[in-house]
C-alpha cells in the first residue's frame, strides 16, 4: 500500500508481491456472498453475512476457556448480536437504502467500532469502569481518576441546534441535570466507599492549567475552602520516577529497551546512515543495528519518500537520454512528461487515487522548472555522466587502521571542459534546504556527512581535479528549482571525513546512548523511544554523562 497506494480492491495488483496478493484475493472474494455488488435492503444481507463467517470458521473446534479461543467467539457473539438486529429491522425503513454487500458490511463495523472486549480477569486485575457505572460496582475500593471540569460532569455550552436552555425547556439532559447526577454519583459512593480516592489533575499533557470538578468544590464553605487550597498548593511533591538508563531498577519507572549489540560491529555504512547517527545514536542503533522498519497500511497517498523515488526514477531517465544536450527547456519538458505519466501509471496502475493525480500535477510543475534549469545548463557547456548516474559506488578507508566501507549511490555527475565536475543529489522536499544549512547547524554542530562523502566516493570513482557538490532543488516554491552549490573547500570536506572517522570509532564502541530529542517527524520508532512520555527529558539529564564516555 505504501509503494502503490492503490485505493480500491479491484483484483488487480502491482509491484513484487503481486503474485501473493493475488491469491488472497482470490480465497477471500471466494467466500463473499453471491453478487457482492448487487443492492439490497439492509435486512436482506444479515443471513448472507451469517453465511460468510459460518462458511470461514464453522469447521473449527472453538472453546470457551482455550487461549485465543475465547476473545474470537466473543467477537462472533458481538458480530451475531448486529446481524440480529439487521435481520430485525422493519422491511419498509430497509428498503429506503439498498446497499451492496461491502457498505453492509460497514454498517457492521461501525456498529461494533464502539464496544469492547475486555480480557479474561485475573486474580491481580485491576478493573476500570466508567463513572456512572461506578455506583453499581461492588469493589470495596476505588480510584477516580480524571476529576477535573469538563469530564466531570461534562458541559454542552455551545451546540447550535440544541442550546441548554431549549434542552431544559424540550425536558432533555442539559448541565444542571448532568451536574445533578454526578453529584448523586458522587455521594452514594462515599456513603457506601469512604476511603475512595479522587484524583484531580493540576495540568495537562501540555503544561496548561486544569480547573477541579464542581462536584468537589460543594460542601461546607470551610471543607471547600481546603480542597481548593490543598489543589492549588505549589509546593514540591514527590515527582514520579524519570526514565530509567539502561541497567537501572525497572520497578522504578519506565525503561527504554537499553542498547545490546550481539556480534561484531558494522564494518560498512551508506553515507545518509551517519545522518541518523548524528540526529540520535540510539535511533541509529534501532535501525542499523537491529534493522527495524517502521509498516503500517494507512497510505493515502505518496509519502515524501515515495514521491522522491518518481521523481528520482523520471530524472534517471532524463540522465540517459540525449534530450539533456538540449538548449531548449520544450523538448526536455515534454520528455519529463512523458516519462511521469509512464511512471505514475506502472507504479500507480491506471486508475490512481485523487490524492496521487494531484501530487503528479504538482511535480508535473516542478519538473517544467527543472527543464528550464536543464537548459540553461546545457547552454553553459554541463553534461551528464550517463556511467555515473545513482551507481553505487564503494570506497574502503582506514580507520585506526582497520577498514571500513562507505556505500552510497551517487545520483549524477555533470563534467564541463573548463570547470571539472559537478557532484549532484536531488532533493525533492517541500522546503528545499540548501547544502550547507542541511549538513551543518548554527551552533557549528554536523547534522549530515552526506555530500563530503560522496566526494569521497566519486574519487574513488574516478573523477579527478576539481568537484563541486551541491544539490538539485525541486522544492514548492518553483522559483527556486535547480542547482544550489554547496560552496564548501577541501578543508570542510576533511572535516566531514574526519567526523564520519568519529563516528566509525563510537559505532565500533557501541556507544548508542542516551537518546537525543524525538525528531520533528514521525519515524515509527517513538513508541521504542517513549517520545510522548511526559518525562521523556529526564531520561537525557539523567544519563548526559553515560554519552559523553
Amino acid at each position: 500500500l505504501t509503494d502503490h497506494v492503490q485505493g480500491r480492491v479491484t483484483g488487480t495488483w502491482l509491484g513484487r508481491e503481486a503474485p501473493k496478493l493475488k491469491a488472497v484475493y482470490e480465497r477471500v472474494h471466494a467466500r463473499l456472498p453471491d453478487e457482492p455488488g448487487r443492492r439490497r435492503p439492509l435486512g436482506a444481507w444479515a443471513q448472507p453475512l451469517a453465511d460468510m463467517l459460518a462458511a470461514v470458521y464453522g469447521g473449527r473446534d472453538l472453546r470457551r476457556h482455550r487461549p485465543g479461543d475465547d476473545a474470537l467467539l466473543r467477537s462472533l457473539a458481538a458480530i451475531r448480536e448486529v446481524l440480529l438486529a439487521m435481520r430485525g429491522l422493519d422491511e419498509a425503513w430497509s428498503r429506503t437504502l439498498p446497499l451492496t454487500a461491502d457498505e453492509a458490511i460497514g454498517v457492521v463495523l461501525d456498529q461494533l467500532a464502539d464496544q469492547t472486549l475486555p480480557n479474561e480477569p485475573g486474580p491481580d486485575a485491576v478493573e476500570i469502569v466508567g463513572f456512572l457505572e461506578l455506583p453499581l460496582d461492588d469493589a470495596p475500593v476505588a480510584v477516580v481518576a480524571g476529576v477535573n471540569e469538563g469530564f466531570i460532569p461534562s458541559s454542552v455550552t455551545a451546540d447550535p441546534l440544541l442550546p441548554d436552555s431549549l434542552r431544559r425547556t424540550l425536558g432533555l439532559t442539559d448541565n444542571r441535570r448532568r451536574l445533578a447526577r454526578d453529584v448523586y454519583a458522587v455521594t452514594l459512593v462515599l456513603h457506601t466507599r469512604p476511603d475512595t480516592v479522587f484524583i484531580a489533575g493540576r495540568r495537562n499533557a501540555a503544561g496548561d492549567p486544569l480547573t477541579p470538578s464542581r462536584v468537589l468544590l460543594r460542601g461546607e464553605p470551610g471543607e471547600v475552602a481546603r480542597r481548593l487550597k490543598d489543589f492549588y498548593d505549589e509546593s514540591p511533591t514527590p515527582s514520579a520516577p524519570p526514565l530509567l538508563e539502561p541497567g537501572g531498577d525497572p520497578a522504578g519507572g519506565l525503561v527504554i529497551t537499553p542498547p545490546r549489540v550481539y556480534g561484531p560491529p558494522p564494518d560498512r555504512l551508506s553515507v545518509t546512515a551517519f545522518r541518523d547517527y548524528l540526529a540520535c545514536p540510539y535511533r541509529f542503533y534501532l535501525k542499523h543495528v537491529l534493522k527495524l522498519e517502521p509498516l503500517d497500511d494507512r497510505a493515502v497517498e505518496m509519502g515524501p519518500r515515495q514521491f522522491g523515488t518518481v521523481a528520482h526514477r523520471v530524472l534517471h531517465a532524463l540522465g540517459r537520454s540525449d534530450v539533456t544536450m538540449s538548449a531548449d527547456p520544450a523538448p526536455i519538458a515534454a520528455f519529463l512528461h512523458d516519462c511521469l505519466e509512464a511512471e505514475v501509471r506502472a507504479t500507480f496502475g491506471k486508475r490512481p487515487t485523487a490524492a496521487v493525480v494531484l501530487q503528479a500535477g504538482q511535480l508535473h510543475e516542478r519538473l517544467d522548472a527543472l527543464a528550464r534549469w536543464q537548459a540553461e545548463a546545457a547552454r553553459g557547456g554541463w553534461r551528464v555522466m550517463p556511467d555515473h548516474l545513482e551507481q553505487m559506488r564503494e570506497a574502503v578507508i582506514e580507520v585506526d587502521g582497520a577498514p571500513f566501507t562507505l556505500r552510497g549511490q551517487i545520483d549524477r555527475i555533470d563534467e564541463h571542459p573548463d570547470l571539472g565536475h559537478r557532484v549532484i543529489d536531488y532533493k525533492t522536499s517541500d522546503a528545499g534546504d540548501e547544502p550547507a544549512a542541511a549538513h551543518r547547524g548554527k551552533d557549528g554542530r554536523w547534522l549530515d556527512l552526506q555530500l563530503p562523502l560522496y566526494d569521497t566516493l566519486a574519487r574513488h570513482a574516478g573523477i579527478e581535479g576539481a568537484i563541486e557538490l551541491g544539490y538539485v532543488l525541486l522544492p514548492r516554491d518553483l522559483g527556486r528549482v535547480g542547482f544550489a552549490a554547496a560552496g564548501w573547500d577541501a578543508s570542510f570536506v576533511a572535516e566531514a571525513n574526519a567526523e564520519a572517522e568519529r563516528i566509525i570509532r563510537a559505532i565500533r564502541a557501541g556507544a548508542f546512548w542516551p537518546p537525543s530529542p524525538p525528531p520533528r517527524f514521525d519515524d515509527g520508532l517513538g513508541g521504542l523511544c517513549y517520545d510522548k512520555a511526559m518525562d521523556r527529558q529526564a531520561v537525557r539529564r539523567g544519563t548526559e554523562g553515560a554519552g559523553d564516555e
